[in-house]
C-alpha cells in the first residue's frame, strides 16, 4: 500500500509541473554517484521509473530487474525496449503497449557473458513508436571475478635416469560454470612434455593430465615454471617444479674378450648394475642369429653386482663380426643398444708365430745376428724353429715360448766364408707349434757384405756426384790461390782451412752415412714411395696375411697349408692361377715365387686346393709385391736423410766463394793507397 501511495504522489507531482523538460533523478543503490537522465516530456506520454537496477552477481549468473513505465499521454502508446553496451543474453519482451494514463511494471532478466567480470553499466533504452520519445536507464552490474581453479602436483620430482617418467597433474574447476584451461611451461623444456595442453572442465570437475619426463633427452637437475591459464576470466596459476635426476637403474655392458678362436664354444658378456635397485635385465641378439646365440636372455642383478651370459658360437665361420645386442630392464622404459666387434679367428691363426725380421745383414766371417719372432695369435704356444737351406747359417736356439702379442729374439750364427759371394740370400724358415704340429713358413733375406769403402762407392751415380763436387772444390781452391797471389794474409790461410774442412765434410757426408747407416739405406730403398704398399692398395690389404713383398731378382716362399684347412685332415693338392711376370712353382705345400729378371711391381693371384674326392676350394686373391731395390742410389738416400745439412753446406760454399772472389789481399790494398 505504501509503494502504491508513493507512486501516486509522484504521478500527481509530475502532472502539476508546467515545464517543457524535467529531470528524473535515479540514485544508485550500490554506487555513490548519482546518475541523471533527461526525458523529453513534451507530449507527457513517457515516464520511466527504475525500480530495481543494481545487482552484484558471479560470472555466468542471471540477474532480475524491473522498470515502471507510465503513459501520461492522451492516446495509447507502444514502447520498444532495447539494450546498449551489453554482452550476454537479455530475457525481456521487446515491445510493450500501454493505454493512456496507465502504467506497467516491466520485469526482465539479464545474463552477462561468462567472460565478463568487474563493474559494468549497460543501458536500457525505451523508445515510443508514435511520438518518437526515448529514455535511457543505466543498469548497474558488479560481477565478481570468481573463476577459481586449482593445480595439484608434486613440485619436487625425483626421477630415474634413462627412463621415461610420468607425473600426474590434478586440475580442479572451482567455479560454478564450465571453463577451458591452457597449461604450458614458461620456457622451453627439453625432455619434459604435457600429455594435454588444453582441457575443458565442467563446474567442480576434476581432471588429471600427465607430465612426461624423458631423462634420455634431459638428464640435468632443473627447475621449471608450470603455468595454467583459464580461458574465461584470464586467471593464471603458476607452480614451480624442481626435477632431480637419479641413477636408479644405471648399468654397464661389457665383453670379456674381443677375439676368439673358431674352435672355442663361447665367450662371456656381462652387465654390471651400477644403480640403486635390483633389476631384471633382458638381453637379445639383433643380428647373426644363425652363427651366435645367448645362453641366458634374462639376468637378475642386485645393486653394485654383475652377472655374465655366454655368447654361444654355433658355426666355425671365421671373420670379423660387428655384433649388436639390445639390453633392457623389465618393467621399465629403459633400453640400450650395444655394438662391439668380435673377431672369430681361424684355428690356424689362433697361434700364429710370425718372423718379423725381413732382412738380416751380415759380413764375411763369423758373426751373430738376431731373428725376431712375434706371436700375432691370441693363444700362447711353444714353437720349434728350423731352417731349410744355406748351411752357413745356424740357429743357436730352436725352441721358444710366446704369449699373445709377445716378441722374442732368436740368436743366429752366420759363417759366410770366402766362397759365399756378396749379395742377397732368401733363407726359408719353418716354425712348428709343438702341441698341434702346425707349421708356419717364412722367407728372410740374408745380405752378405763387407765394410770396404771401395765397395760402398761402387755405385756409378754416387761416384759421378762425388767427382763433380771434388772438381768444383778444387777449381774454387785454385781461384782462391790466384786471388790471394803473393799475399800472405792470415785471413787467406783461414779461408783455405775452411775449404779443406768443407771438402772433408762432403766426403764424410757421402761415405760415412753409407757405412753408419748401411741398414737404414737398405730400408730406405725398400720403403720408397714407389715401393710402399699403401701407394697401391688400402691399409686393410697391406696389413693382411694376403699381402707378400720381397726384393726383385730374388725368390719368395709361401706355405699354402697356412691358408687352407681340411676338417678331415686329408692331403690337399694345390694349384695357382696364371700370372704374367711371376713364375709359380708348387711342390706339395711349398709354393716358390720367382719374378722375371729386373721386373718389379704388383700382381694378384689366387690358389686352388683340391681334396682326393675332387672337391675344390678357392683362396682369396693374394697380392704379390716385388720391390724395386736397384733404382735408388746412395745419393738419393743422402739427400733424403741429410738434405738440411747438404743445403746448408752448399749455401756456405756459395757465400764463401763470393767473399773470396771480392776479397783483396794486403798488397792490393797497399797498391791502391799508393796510387
Amino acid at each position: 500500500m505504501n509503494k502504491k501511495l508513493l507512486l501516486l504522489n509522484v504521478f500527481v507531482l509530475l502532472l502539476f509541473l508546467n515545464i517543457v523538460h524535467s529531470e528524473i533523478v535515479i540514485r544508485k543503490y550500490d554506487f555513490s554517484q548519482e546518475q541523471k537522465k533527461i526525458i523529453n516530456l513534451n507530449q507527457r506520454n513517457l515516464i520511466a521509473i527504475p525500480i530495481n537496477i543494481s545487482k552484484s552477481i558471479t560470472p555466468c549468473e542471471k540477474a532480475s530487474f524491473s522498470v515502471l513505465i507510465y503513459n501520461n499521454g492522451t492516446y495509447r502508446e507502444d514502447y520498444r525496449l532495447e539494450f546498449e553496451d551489453f554482452i550476454g543474453k537479455a530475457y525481456i519482451n521487446p515491445l510493450v503497449r500501454i493505454n493512456p494514463k496507465q502504467s506497467k511494471l516491466i520485469k526482465f532478466d539479464l545474463e552477462p557473458d561468462c567472460s565478463v567480470y568487474g563493474k559494468i553499466i549497460p543501458k536500457l533504452k525505451i523508445i515510443t513508436e508514435k511520438s518518437n520519445l526515448f529514455a535511457e536507464i543505466p543498469i548497474f552490474f558488479d560481477i565478481k571475478r570468481e573463476y577459481n581453479f586449482t593445480i595439484e602436483l608434486n613440485q619436487n620430482i625425483k626421477v630415474c635416469e634413462q627412463e621415461t617418467n610420468e607425473v600426474p597433474v590434478k586440475i580442479t574447476n572451482q567455479a560454478k560454470f564450465a571453463n577451458e584451461y591452457e597449461i604450458y611451461f614458461e620456457k622451453e623444456t627439453p625432455g619434459i612434455k604435457l600429455s594435454e595442453n588444453k582441457i575443458m572442465l565442467n563446474p567442480s570437475e576434476v581432471k588429471n593430465i600427465n607430465l612426461k619426463i624423458d631423462t634420455k633427452e634431459n638428464n640435468q637437475k632443473n627447475s621449471y615454471i608450470l603455468i595454467a591459464e583459464s580461458n574465461l576470466g584470464d586467471l593464471i596459476v603458476k607452480k614451480r617444479i624442481n626435477v632431480t635426476i637419479d641413477d636408479c637403474y644405471d648399468y654397464d655392458f661389457y665383453t670379456i674378450q674381443g677375439k676368439i678362436c673358431s674352435d672355442q664354444e663361447s665367450i662371456n658378456i656381462g652387465i654390471a648394475n651400477k644403480g640403486k635397485y635390483e633389476a631384471e635385465f633382458e638381453l637379445s641378439l639383433l643380428d647373426f642369429n644363425e652363427i651366435f646365440d645367448l645362453s641366458e636372455s634374462q639376468l637378475s642383478i642386485p645393486p653394485n653386482g654383475s652377472k655374465e651370459s655366454s655368447l654361444l658360437i654355433k658355426s666355425e665361420s671365421s671373420g670379423l663380426y660387428n655384433l649388436k645386442l639390445q639390453s633392457s630392464i623389465a618393467g621399465k622404459s629403459i633400453s640400450n643398444e650395444h655394438s662391439f666387434d668380435l673377431e672369430v679367428i681361424s684355428f690356424y691363426n689362433c697361434q700364429r708365430p710370425e718372423i718379423t725380421t725381413k732382412e738380416v745383414w751380415t759380413k764375411h766371417g763369423e758373426n751373430y745376428r738376431y731373428l725376431e719372432i712375434e706371436n700375432k695369435g691370441i693363444r700362447s704356444g711353444k714353437y720349434k724353429l728350423t731352417k731349410k737351406n744355406y748351411p752357413w747359417i745356424e740357429i743357436q736356439e730352436n725352441f721358444i715360448e710366446l704369449g699373445p702379442g709377445e716378441t722374442q729374439k732368436i740368436l743366429l750364427g752366420t759363417y759366410a766364408g770366402e766362397n759365399v759371394n756378396w749379395g742377397f740370400y732368401p733363407v726359408e724358415f719353418l716354425i712348428e707349434e709343438v702341441n698341434t704340429e702346425q707349421f708356419y713358413g717364412y722367407t728372410v733375406n740374408f745380405v752378405v757384405f763387407d765394410y770396404s769403402i771401395p765397395e760402398f762407392l761402387i755405385e756409378f751415380r754416387c761416384m759421378i756426384i762425388l767427382f763433380v763436387i771434388l772438381l768444383l772444390i778444387i777449381i774454387l781452391f785454385f781461384i782462391l790461390l790466384l786471388r790471394i797471389r803473393k799475399g800472405k794474409s792470415k785471413r787467406a790461410t783461414v779461408l783455405i782451412i775452411i775449404f779443406l774442412l768443407i771438402l772433408g765434410l762432403i766426403i764424410l757426408l757421402f761415405c760415412f752415412p753409407f757405412m753408419k747407416g748401411f741398414y737404414g739405406w737398405q730400408s730406405y730403398k725398400i720403403n720408397q714411395t714407389v715401393n710402399k704398399c699403401e701407394s697401391y692398395l688400402n691399409d686393410s690389404v697391406c696389413n693382411s696375411t694376403l699381402y707378400h713383398s720381397w726384393n726383385e731378382d730374388s725368390e719368395y716362399l709361401i706355405f699354402l697349408d697356412k691358408y687352407f684347412y681340411d676338417p678331415e685332415n686329408e692331403t690337399l693338392n694345390f694349384s695357382a692361377a696364371k700370372t704374367e711376370h711371376i713364375d709359380i712353382t708348387i711342390q706339395g705345400n711349398d709354393t716358390r715365387l720367382t719374378p722375371e729378371p729386373d721386373w718389379y711391381g704388383i700382381e694378384t693371384v689366387y690358389f686352388i686346393a683340391e681334396d682326393p674326392h675332387g672337391a675344390e676350394a678357392y683362396s682369396p686373391e693374394f697380392y704379390l709385391h716385388v720391390l724395386n731395390t736397384k733404382e735408388f742410389s746412395l745419393f738419393d738416400y743422402t739427400l733424403d736423410n741429410y738434405q738440411g745439412v747438404f743445403t746448408a753446406m752448399i749455401i756456405v760454399l756459395v757465400i764463401a766463394s763470393i767473399i773470396i772472389f771480392f776479397l783483396k789481399s794486403e798488397e792490393e790494398k797497399e797498391t791502391i793507397e799508393e796510387e
